[in-house]
């Protein structure tokens, strides 16, 4: 890349659970695997911090939805809505 950041992730940590708010990737750097990127070395990060068990998403559309299944997320029969990494 150019040394410019290419995706960031903004979430929030509330006590023992995190909310991933969005994932932002420039236009022209999207669909080249850098959101899979900031997912996984988030994932990453978190593990090496905390035992993680999983990590539930409300993602907002369609596009959103497959970006997590693609990510290895699961879809959860808890609501249509969400969906959890365990």
């Amino acid at each position: 890349m150019d040394n410019k950041i290419n995706g960031i992730i903004v979430y929030n940590l509330f006590y023992d659970r995190i909310e991933i708010e969005y994932i932002i990737v420039p236009g022209e750097y999207r669909k080249k695997g850098i959101g899979s990127r900031v997912i996984s070395s988030f994932i990453n990060l978190l593990k090496e911090v905390e035992e993680v068990e999983f990590i539930l998403l409300t993602p907002k559309n369609d596009k959103a939805r497959s970006f997590w299944s693609v990510n290895k997320f699961l879809d959860e029969d808890t609501t249509d809505e969400e969906f959890a990494m365990i």
